[in-house]
């Protein structure tokens, strides 16, 4: 996650306004978040996204769970914090 480069939004890490769509062709691919506490308005995820350690990520709008099962999310020590969680058309409240 903390690697500007890998964002369109290069030379800047997304921010509190950016919408995220992490979906990479030729994946699957894992976003990985140990440390640093980003705020984004929205997350869609076609890919892997690992929160670990100290890593903070708060959507303030919602996140989409890819539908065909390739999108992932894995947590061990980190938090993801949003409002509204839509797996596949299955929104979780």
């Amino acid at each position: 996650w903390n690697t500007a480069s890998n964002w369109s939004s290069s030379p800047m890490l997304p921010g509190v306004t950016d919408g995220v769509e992490v979906d990479l062709p030729g994946g699957p691919y894992t976003v990985s978040l140990s440390s640093g506490a980003p705020t984004i308005a929205d997350l869609t995820l076609n890919e892997t996204l690992s929160l670990s350690g100290t890593g903070i990520l708060t959507v303030t709008d919602a996140i989409v769970v890819a539908q065909n099962g390739s999108g992932v999310i894995s947590e061990s020590g980190g938090v993801l914090t949003t409002p509204s969680l839509t797996i596949g058309s299955v929104a979780v409240n």
